[in-house]
């Protein structure tokens, strides 16, 4: 700021003052004790016009005219505005407190990019990241070029969003910015792109990273599988990483088990590029089930129509679901692909029968039976009428499905997203 102060001083002369917005619906009193408002209309406080007050942290001008004029405030007067956090004054104990606090507040930028292909849960997983920093600085940033779905998705959250055309747009941005730590969660990365994050002075935490950029970064977390070729000092692995959005936390887990299916859970992420959701409807419809079905269907898919009734199934389907604990806890059993959203149905304790929908999620190693999931291979491979058998074989047999319930159950257990958030933050040498 006193950079930009001095500037403005040099190309246009006078004076320039450092103030901060302090709008407020404000009055003042006579001589005697008359008030009166000096406001004209009475209204939202952002709504008024600006009010700036002198923050006392600069106030600039020209020796030659200081000399002329015997005042440091000359025409033309340039305001520099800045936050209520750099304009604090310390005047007490109390002040010092809060100067603390802001020296010690971390400013982290969380990138996270969505879209048909790429799916939504990494948008998911930033959303809830930001949830468990509410005492930083987060800002969030998002690609926005192709069918990219982030920013529309973070438009729904109160969070400062910035969009980028790519990477190096984004490079740009932290080297302006200047955090100190940045979250990458865009799968595969480059290592030119993570070095020159890093060259910024920031701490870099990669998601699910299977690129070049995995060996730069300082930590790379993965809930779904260990990366072989990183160093086991360099990474979080294991389905005790994952990060479960907050109401999971409020809602809790299902009570009991329920030996009949009464309710089908229906949710293959939010683009089902591989169109996972219709070949298991189909199975559904020719196995002749006759209990309830719930579709859920994501942003990638919010345009297109899906009709129960076509496959003699009887239910509802839902687009981008804003609650989906409520609706997870509703299901006998689940039908998924093998991403995050897998973890998510451990915990709440829905039997889940998985389909991959590429050979990326044939790695991941929480969709299998050491954690109570059925994982019957990926989509592609398999062909209608196993999906068929497999569906039935869960419905007709309550002893396998409790089996399956237990497992995950016990798997995720005592699950915290802040021991999570600790655990990252120690590793990077970050104060929580």
């Amino acid at each position: 700021s006193i950079e930009k102060a001095k500037s403005i001083l040099s190309q246009n002369g006078g004076s320039v003052i450092t103030v901060m917005d302090d709008r407020h619906l404000s009055w003042t009193m006579d001589e005697n004790g008359v008030a009166s408002p000096l406001y004209k209309a009475r209204v939202n406080r952002q709504l008024l016009p600006s009010n700036f007050r002198e923050s006392g942290a600069v106030i600039g001008s020209v020796f030659k005219t200081i000399r002329e004029t015997r005042t440091r405030i000359n025409q033309p007067v340039h305001l520099v505005e800045i936050t209520s956090t750099e304009g604090l004054d310390i005047d007490d104990y109390k002040d010092w407190l809060i100067a603390e606090y802001y020296m010690n507040t971390r400013k982290i930028i969380l990138r996270a990019d969505a879209g048909k292909k790429m799916g939504m849960g990494h948008v998911y997983r930033a959303l809830t990241i930001a949830g468990e920093l509410v005492q930083y600085q987060v800002k969030i940033a998002t690609k926005i070029s192709g069918d990219s779905l982030g920013m529309e998705f973070f438009s729904q959250y109160p969070y400062p969003v910035s969009g980028f055309e790519d990477d190096n747009d984004f490079v740009e941005y932290c080297r302006a910015e200047k955090p100190d730590v940045i979250f990458l969660d865009q799968l595969s990365t480059e290592k030119g792109y993570v070095k020159a994050l890093k060259e910024t002075g920031a701490k870099i935490v990669t998601f699910e990273d299977l690129g070049d950029g995995a060996l730069e970064a300082d930590l790379v977390v993965n809930d779904l599988y260990k990366i072989p070729h990183l160093p086991e000092e360099k990474q979080m692995y294991g389905v005790a990483n994952v990060f479960l959005p907050s109401t999971f936390r409020y809602l809790g887990a299902k009570e009991g088990f329920n030996a009949t299916v009464d309710n089908i859970l229906v949710l293959f992420g939010g683009s089902d590029p591989s169109g996972l959701t219709e070949r298991s409807l189909k199975a559904l419809g020719e196995i002749g089930f006759k209990g309830d079905v719930t579709v859920v269907r994501g942003l990638g898919r919010k345009d297109e129509i899906l009709e129960l009734e076509k496959y003699g199934l009887r239910g509802e389907v839902l687009h981008n679901v804003r609650d989906m604990p409520k609706v997870m806890r509703r299901a006998d059993m689940a039908l998924s692909s093998a991403g995050r959203t897998v973890s998510e149905l451990m915990y709440v304790g829905v039997p889940t029968m998985c389909i991959c929908q590429n050979e990326r999620e044939l790695t991941h190693s929480h969709a299998s039976q050491v954690y109570g999931v059925h994982n019957i291979g990926l989509g592609s491979l398999v062909d209608d009428e196993t999906i068929r058998k497999n569906i039935a074989f869960l419905i007709d047999n309550a002893d396998f499905r409790r089996n399956m319930w237990v497992r995950a159950s016990d798997a995720m257990r005592g699950h915290s997203n802040a021991d999570v958030i600790k655990r990252i933050l120690a590793h990077i040498c970050i104060r929580h």
